[in-house]
């Protein structure tokens, strides 16, 4: 499974459901090429924490339902063991955001948008 397998499955389905191309959801995000859109259905990397309310907004999709993935996609990838190509301690080359950390940037981001519901 990839890190963002759940939420790009969402924002596939709901494009797919509004009838939109990816191309159109690129361009009404600013975006030139419809290669962001892919990449983020494809579970290859996730939105800008600063476009999910728009993206929220476009395909109506309840930030609580984004929030949700997010939080367990973003544990599941904390908790993830990882492998080391050399024998050093990982907490001294690898920061690891903190999960309380995490789901309080992307709430701020979803909640500061007073249109969605």
């Amino acid at each position: 499974m990839s890190k963002f397998e759940r939420l790009g499955s969402l924002l596939k389905d709901k494009r797919i459901v509004k009838g939109m191309t990816q191309m159109e959801l690129a361009q009404e995000l600013g975006y030139t090429s419809p290669q962001f859109v892919s990449n983020w259905e494809r579970g290859m990397c996730s939105p800008a924490f600063d476009t999910l309310p728009t993206i929220a907004k476009l395909l109506v999709i309840p930030k609580k339902d984004i929030i949700q993935i997010i939080v367990e996609e973003t544990k599941r990838n904390l908790l993830a063991p990882r492998s080391h190509s050399v024998a050093i301690r990982p907490s001294a080359f690898e920061v690891r955001p903190s999960l309380k950390g995490a789901l309080t940037l992307i709430q701020n981001s979803l909640l500061s948008v007073p249109h969605m519901g």
